[in-house]
C-alpha cells in the first residue's frame, strides 16, 4: 500500500486565539465561582461519591448499605417509593411504614455517615418515618448528617415546607437540594431559570433579622440534569455558578461561601461522571464507585476547570448565562 505524501501539508500557526468572552478572566475560588468553587478544586477537595439505595426491597437495601459500610463509603443516598407496590429494580425503596425503615437500617451503623434523602412522593412524610423508625431502633439521628433532595414544581409542597419542617427536627440539616423535573424538552436557560428564581423567593421570604442570608444560602445546593449532550451539560454547570453568584448580589451576604454553588450530579453510566468532574461538581449519586476510575485513570484532580478557553464551551456558557438572566428579569 503506497504512503501517502505529506511533503505539501502547510500548516498555519494561530498566534492568538480568534474570539475572547470577558467571563474568561475569572478563577477558580472567588466570586462569581465560574470556573469552580474551590481555588484548587479536586486536589484538595474530592468529589463525594454518594451510593445510590433504590432496590424495591428494604431487606436487600439492608444488605448493600451493610457492604457499602464495610468497604469503608460513607456517604449514601436512598431513594424512598412512598405508598406503592412498584416492583422495578432501582425503581425505590418501598416504603409504607417505620417497620420498612427498620428493616432497611437493622443491624448497621450509622454514625459519621452522609445521608441524602429522595422521594416520589410527600417529603415531609418520608422524612416522619425515617425519624420514627430510627428512634424505634435505638438510632440517635440527632448525630447524623442529613441532606434532603427535593424536586420543585411538586403541587403538595414547596422548599419552604421542606426547610421549615426539616430544620426543627434534623440539628445537623446538611443541604437542601434542588432539582428540577427531569425532562427531555427542557432547555437549561428554563431548568436555571426555574431553580434560582424559587431560590430568590424562598430567600426574600425567609431571611430576617433571626435569620441571615447566609445561614440560608448555605443549606441550598443544586442537583442539575445531565443529557446526552456533554459540552451542553458542562457549559451549564459553569453558567449556574455564575448566576447563583448573581443572585446572591442582591441579598449582600457578609460570608464570601454563600455565593459559591455546591453542585450536585446523578449519574446512570461513566460519560455522566466524566460530566460531573469537568463541570466541577462536588457530588455524585452512582450505584457504584464509578469516580475512582476518573479519578485513577486520568489527571483529573491535577486540573481546575479543564475546558476553561474551549470556544464551544465559552460560547454556550455566556449564552445559557444571557439567556437565563433574561428569563429570570422578564
Amino acid at each position: 500500500m503506497k504512503r501517502k505524501d505529506f511533503s505539501n501539508l502547510k500548516l498555519a500557526v494561530q498566534k492568538e486565539k480568534e474570539t475572547y468572552f470577558d467571563h474568561e478572566e475569572f478563577i477558580a475560588g472567588t466570586p462569581p465561582y465560574l470556573r469552580g468553587v474551590q481555588a484548587s478544586m479536586y486536589l484538595q477537595n474530592p468529589i463525594i461519591n454518594s451510593i445510590l439505595i433504590a432496590a424495591p426491597s428494604p431487606e436487600k437495601c439492608n444488605a448493600i448499605l451493610k457492604d457499602n459500610i464495610s468497604k469503608g463509603e460513607k456517604s449514601f443516598t436512598f431513594n424512598f417509593n412512598l405508598n406503592s407496590e412498584k416492583k422495578a429494580e432501582n425503581g425505590g425503596i418501598i416504603l409504607n411504614s417505620t417497620e420498612d425503615i427498620q428493616q432497611l437500617f437493622k443491624n448497621t451503623n450509622l454514625q459519621n455517615l452522609d445521608i441524602t434523602i429522595s422521594s416520589n412522593g410527600n417529603t415531609q412524610t418520608i422524612l416522619s418515618l425515617l425519624l420514627k423508625g430510627l428512634k424505634e431502633l435505638n438510632i440517635p439521628y440527632e448525630n447524623l448528617k442529613i441532606s434532603v433532595l427535593f424536586a420543585i414544581g411538586n403541587n403538595e409542597e414547596s422548599i419552604d415546607d421542606i426547610f421549615s419542617y426539616s430544620s426543627s427536627r434534623i440539628p445537623k440539616l446538611n443541604t437542601i437540594i434542588l432539582s428540577s423535573n427531569p425532562s427531555n424538552t427542557i432547555s437549561s436557560e428554563v431548568e436555571l431559570a426555574n431553580l434560582l428564581t424559587t431560590v430568590a423567593v424562598f430567600l426574600k421570604k425567609n431571611t430576617s433579622h433571626k435569620t441571615s442570608i447566609d445561614s440560608l444560602a448555605n443549606i441550598i445546593s443544586f442537583n442539575l440534569n445531565t443529557s446526552k449532550n456533554h459540552f451542553e451539560d458542562i457549559a451549564k454547570m459553569r453558567a449556574a455558578r455564575l448566576l447563583w453568584a448573581k443572585t446572591m448580589q442582591q441579598f449582600n451576604p457578609k460570608n464570601q461561601q454563600s455565593s459559591a454553588l455546591k453542585l450536585f450530579t446523578n449519574t446512570t453510566n461513566i460519560i455522566d461522571v466524566l460530566t460531573a468532574f469537568l463541570g466541577g461538581s462536588q457530588r455524585l449519586n452512582s450505584l457504584k464507585t464509578s469516580q475512582l476510575f476518573i479519578e485513577e485513570e486520568t489527571n483529573i484532580l491535577k486540573t481546575v476547570d479543564p475546558w476553561a478557553g474551549s470556544k464551544i464551551i465559552e460560547k454556550r456558557t455566556l449564552e445559557i448565562i444571557n439567556n437565563t438572566w433574561n428569563l429570570i428579569k422578564s
